[in-house]
């Protein structure tokens, strides 16, 4: 993905086919037939509804499942791609270098997908897993962290090709998408994907068949249990001597210039971070100052274990949260900030800012029905390092309709029935929406104002004679839920 050029060479058993790609999504689905899954269909789809189901989406889980399969139908046909590291530089361009690194350095990284589980074969720049994601371009971590993928590539790797994973980062991208849920769905699959502006819509002839799977799918599994983020065990396994003494330049030096470092001597250490049971190092940042406990003689020692060193660390640690219901009128509370703080507290709304929410309550309103609520806690103290965390988003319920219809029993076949509609919305006494309007094989629309205040009359044509079948469906804003009335007239 995020190639400017969608050209992906693929490996099957022998044969080389070249495919032109790209990147979509769906709008308002039309009714799934059935339909004959693949086992790889079946056995990856099972998976992302899963996760879809564990990640908070209230009653757009299935939207964003749908969503997800148009992605993986477009980007890897549900086949989980390892990379061969084989590709044609020519299509790059002049580029030699992605993301900080060079392109060959990632090429050669890449073919550790090799080792891992996999359906296929391909060499799309770094491309891997199910939804072709990039570990250059550190899709394996976001938001959780940055640049990691730069000093654990594998790692990186291992990550995108676990198609739970994958699945999890892509729905974490997918809420970060503002207003996702009412954006045509090829849409709201290229806002995750970054395609090249002209492959943009290619999702889209996915939508069929997505809807279709994920309807098959959607009740034969449970929610998943989401994977924790485990770059956040980092701490320092040894250290370097000071900073001026050794340079990083692909590799660290360890050439002692003076025989002994005195208590409180900064020095620059490598780090660790355990995943798996599998040690992963790198080396610090060149902010990162640790200092020694002790004097320590450095002759024959050149490695300072974490037992000798102590970090100095000028940011607050704490990890904000959102505790309450999230439902329109429940007070929510922002917990977590660090004591010994200035804090001041910022409330979001699928990532931006709401006018005046500026406490640590927060009491969702009708605007924030159905949408992602986070919290933004800034902590500033004198001499340290001001800190800015936001905590992860919480849905908010969408709002429970009421739809009251009131209509003749039995008319003639002569007279136009007039119904009387109703429309309540908890917290809203002047709804505004779509009603859709059904007799017969016929739909009408009728757009509700707010000036309405809720009631209207709406006119049927002469029906034919008989008992028929009239629908009101309230289908309303992303912030209520749809709500169906059907009754009978009886036309003599």
């Amino acid at each position: 993905m995020f190639a400017a050029t969608r050209v992906r060479t693929r490996k099957v058993t022998g044969m080389v086919l070249a495919l032109a790609l790209g990147v979509g999504l769906l709008v308002a689905p039309a009714p799934a037939k059935a339909v004959a899954l693949s086992d790889n269909v079946t056995k990856y789809g099972k998976t992302i509804i899963s996760v879809a189901k564990a990640m908070d989406f209230g009653d757009d889980a299935k939207h964003a499942a749908v969503v997800a399969f148009m992605t993986v139908y477009q980007e890897s046909d549900f086949r989980n791609y390892a990379n061969d590291g084989v590709y044609t530089a020519a299509l790059d361009g002049t580029s030699t270098t992605w993301y900080e690194r060079p392109r060959d350095w990632w090429l050669e990284q890449v073919k550790y997908s090799m080792t891992l589980p996999h359906d296929y074969v391909g060499s799309d720049h770094d491309s891997v897993g199910l939804f072709q994601h990039r570990p250059a371009t550190e899709w394996d971590a976001w938001p959780y962290a940055a640049t990691l993928a730069h000093y654990y590539p594998e790692l990186a790797i291992k990550r995108l090709m676990d198609p739970a994973w994958c699945a999890q980062i892509f729905f974490t991208h997918l809420k970060a998408v503002s207003g996702w849920q009412s954006m045509e769905y090829w849409k709201a699959a290229a806002s995750v994907q970054h395609p090249a502006k002209q492959y943009e819509t290619y999702y889209e002839k996915h939508k069929t068949k997505a809807v279709a799977a994920v309807e098959a799918l959607w009740n034969t599994v449970g929610t998943a249990k989401l994977l924790p983020n485990t770059y956040t065990g980092s701490g320092p396994r040894w250290g370097a001597l000071k900073s001026a003494q050794n340079v990083y330049s692909g590799s660290y030096t360890q050439s002692p210039v003076v025989e002994t470092l005195a208590k409180s001597t900064p020095v620059r250490v490598y780090c660790y971070t355990l995943v798996d049971g599998v040690y992963w190092d790198r080396l610090s940042n060149t902010q990162e100052r640790w200092v020694l406990d002790q004097e320590v003689n450095i002759g024959g020692h050149p490695n300072l274990f974490v037992d000798e060193c102590t970090p100095i660390i000028k940011t607050a640690q704490f990890t904000p949260k959102i505790s309450g219901t999230a439902k329109v009128g429940n007070t929510l509370t922002a917990k977590g900030a660090p004591s010994g703080w200035t804090i001041k507290y910022r409330w979001l709304r699928n990532g931006k800012s709401i006018k005046g929410a500026t406490k640590a309550k927060y009491t969702p309103t009708y605007a924030d029905a159905g949408q992602q609520l986070s919290v933004k806690v800034t902590a500033t103290k004198k001499n340290m390092t001001k800190t800015v965390i936001t905590s992860a988003m919480k849905y908010v319920s969408k709002l429970s309709t009421k739809v009251k219809v009131s209509a003749p029993k039995t008319i003639s076949k002569n007279t136009k029935a007039v119904l009387r509609i109703t429309v309540k919305i908890t917290g809203n006494s002047k709804p505004a929406g779509k009603l859709l309007i059904s007799y017969g094989s016929k739909t009408k629309t009728y757009k509700l104002k707010a000036s309405k205040k809720g009631v209207f009359s709406y006119k049927l044509p002469k029906l034919a004679k008989g008992k028929q079948t009239i629908t009101v469906q309230w289908v309303g804003d992303s912030h209520t839920k749809r709500k169906t009335k059907t009754f009978k007239i009886k036309v003599r």
